[in-house]
């Protein structure tokens, strides 16, 4: 009984600094659409925190990350595709909270995390496309490593060269 209880408090207590951020937010820079996201998201973090189901920190992350990328499009937190950006940071929190909360390694949103982040970030489309038309560019520079560690004077095997 005494974890319901202390399940509740921290629930109760996320919803209300989560209503003050947003409230924060709203006079700063105007919440807009980004408030619905934030609602729907806060109040799947809310049952997360209460009932420890992990299926609701899922859709929770999602929004919220969704939310403040909305928020980051319309301020000056603008840098890049914003809402990539944030829905990014959504799936990173997904796994941290799950850490924190659970002990549960959620180590897939990392993966899709990782990938929405870099893929927001300016210019990174830029990066890609200069990659795919110049992809045999790789295979000479991993060509290039190759030789450097044969050369490097170092072995990595328990061979006669060892030094034994």
């Amino acid at each position: 009984m005494k974890l319901d209880k202390r399940q509740r408090l921290i629930a109760g207590v996320s919803l209300i600094l989560l209503g003050l951020a947003l409230f924060w937010l709203d006079l700063e820079v105007g919440l807009g659409q980004a408030a619905v996201f934030f609602v729907v998201g806060g109040t799947f973090l809310a049952l997360y925190l209460a009932t420890r189901k992990y299926g609701f920190l899922i859709p929770g992350g999602v929004m919220l990350g969704l939310g403040a990328g909305r928020i980051g499009e319309d301020s000056f937190f603008a840098f890049g595709e914003s809402e990539m950006l944030g829905l990014g940071c959504g799936f990173v929190a997904i796994y941290l909270i799950a850490l924190l909360y659970q002990k549960k390694n959620a180590w897939w949103s990392l993966i899709a995390g990782a990938a929405l982040i870099v893929m927001g970030i300016p210019r990174t489309e830029n990066v890609f496309a200069f990659l795919f038309r110049n992809w045999p560019l790789l295979i000479v520079i991993a060509g290039v490593l190759v030789l450097l560690g044969a050369f490097g004077g170092r072995s990595r095997g328990g061979g006669a060269d060892a030094g034994g």
